[in-house]
C-alpha cells in the first residue's frame, strides 16, 4: 500500500506520476473499520477466526512497526487526504473481513474525486487470486487486464 502513496506524492523531481495502482483485499486504515453485520454473516472457514479485528489490528501494528507510524498516510492512507492519489482498481473478496477497510477506502477515494473502480467478487474468500484453478481467478484477472488496458489507452 505504501508504495502507491509514496510514488504518487514523492516520485522525485521530474518523475512521472503513477498511471494507476491496483489493490486486492487490502487494509488501508490504521485500524480495521467496524465490520457491518451483513459482512460478518458472510464470513466462513478458518479466516472467520484468524481475520478477527483484534488479530488484524495486531498485524497492522506489526506492519507499521510503532503506534506512531500507524498514523502515517504513507503506511495507511485511509482517513487521510487523498487528493494526489493515482487512479485505483480495488478487488475485494466477498467473504473477507478486510473488505471493511477496502469498502471504506473505496468510498474515501470516490469522495476525494479519485478515479477508482471497486469490485467485490461474489462468494470469494481472501487470497482467491492465489488459486488460478478456481473460476473466479479468471474473473479477477479479467478485471485487472481490462483496467490496465483502459489506463494504457489514456496514456497514448
Amino acid at each position: 500500500m505504501s508504495i502507491g502513496r509514496r510514488s504518487a506524492s514523492h516520485g522525485g523531481p521530474g518523475a512521472a506520476p503513477l498511471a494507476g495502482v491496483f489493490f486486492a483485499y487490502g487494509v488501508f486504515h490504521a485500524a480495521l473499520p467496524k465490520r457491518a453485520r451483513t459482512l460478518r454473516r458472510r464470513l466462513r472457514g478458518k479466516r472467520r477466526f484468524v481475520h478477527t479485528p483484534t488479530l488484524l489490528n495486531l498485524t497492522i501494528l506489526y506492519y507499521a512497526g510503532t503506534p506512531s507510524a500507524m498514523l502515517e498516510a504513507h503506511a495507511f492512507p485511509g482517513g487521510h487526504p487523498l487528493h494526489d492519489f493515482p487512479p485505483t482498481l480495488m478487488i475485494d473478496a466477498d467473504r473477507d473481513s478486510m473488505r471493511a477497510s477496502g469498502g471504506k477506502f473505496a468510498r474515501e477515494l470516490s469522495a476525494a474525486g479519485i478515479a477508482s473502480s471497486y469490485h467485490v467478487l461474489p462468494e470469494t474468500f481472501h487470497a482467491f487470486l492465489n488459486r488460478p484453478n478456481e473460476p473466479v481467478f479468471a474473473d479477477g484477472l479479467g478485471l485487472m487486464i481490462d483496467w490496465a488496458r483502459d489506463i494504457q489507452s489514456k496514456q497514448t
